[in-house]
């Protein structure tokens, strides 16, 4: 090399940084370093010292949440941008391999963006998207947060489930958001036949209706709220038990009901109660009626 020490611009690299990329920096740190600073701010005026965060809470501090790190990224990109047009034009061949690398990452923002401007959901709602299911507890640019909740079990499981955007793509998603106070109930009491079925279905409907008195006009105008909403029609409010039996000979007491959701384990209760009082009665007036004839 003759002795001349080589230099990047030898090698069709950039040389030192200059005052103007130093001072770019410097700047970009203090935008970035204010833009999380209010979005910190903001956050802890959202939250508060709330026990408990409610909906409208979860919504503004997932809007803080992406507009901070939008912000940030305008602010880069914009601060910039000669650079990022210069290294992009010298990146140009490897602009398929890049595509590839980041498709996952391109689908998550994909799905994000058709579940915008669907607007099949927002933060607070209750959906199910494939084997998940609870509490939207934050959105971004990439994935759902979700709180999971037992349908069956009717409660928190206390996990976070971390959903990327891009299932939205692919994967049905149901909104359960009117769940979230009142649900359509259905469950049956299986017996071997009794002598009477008729009466010990009234026995359980009347336990059912006697377990929900108290939420009957609330529930039956909460029904109404949601047919408008929707455009559909509910089921009656009040209680239904209808007699079933399967090819086994076994008996069903199938009910249906609109219920509070954090009573549904208790109204059930309430009916299998009275289903084996009622048995209790019969089993006793049976002993009964026996002993007299012995």
């Amino acid at each position: 090399m003759n002795g001349r020490t080589i230099t990047p611009a030898d090698l069709g690299l950039p040389g030192e940084m200059g005052w103007v990329e130093w001072e770019k920096l410097a700047i970009t740190a203090a935008v970035i370093a204010t833009i999380m600073t209010l979005r910190w701010i903001l956050l802890i005026a959202i939250r508060r010292s709330a026990d408990r965060v409610s909906d409208w809470q979860r919504r503004a501090m997932s809007l803080v949440r992406n507009g901070g790190l939008f912000l940030a990224v305008v602010a880069v990109i914009g601060l910039w941008l000669p650079e990022i047009q210069d290294f992009a034009l010298s990146i140009t061949a490897f602009a398929v391999a890049i595509v590839i690398a980041t498709k996952e990452f391109l689908m998550c923002l994909a799905g994000g963006l058709v579940r915008s401007v669907s607007g099949a959901f927002q933060a607070g709602d209750w959906i199910e998207v494939g084997d998940a299911a609870g509490e939207v507890s934050d959105q971004s640019w990439v994935a759902t947060q979700i709180l999971e909740y037992d349908f069956y079990a009717q409660c928190f499981t206390g996990r976070t489930i971390t959903v990327p955007n891009s299932v939205f793509l692919s994967q049905r998603v149901i909104n359960h958001g009117f769940r979230k106070r009142y649900v359509i109930h259905q469950f049956t009491i299986w017996s071997e036949p009794v002598r009477n079925p008729e009466a010990a279905r009234k026995a359980v409907k009347a336990a059912l209706t006697a377990a929900i008195q108290d939420q009957a006009e609330v529930a039956s105008r909460y029904a109404a709220l949601i047919e408008k909403r929707m455009g559909v029609e509910l089921p009656p409010t009040e209680p239904r038990v209808r007699l079933r039996s399967t090819d086994l000979a076994k008996l069903g007491f199938e009910a249906m009901l609109f219920c509070p959701r954090d009573r549904v384990r208790d109204v059930e209760a309430a009916a299998y109660a009275a289903y084996w009082a009622w048995m209790s009665e019969m089993d006793a007036a049976a002993a009964a009626a026996e002993a007299v004839g012995g």
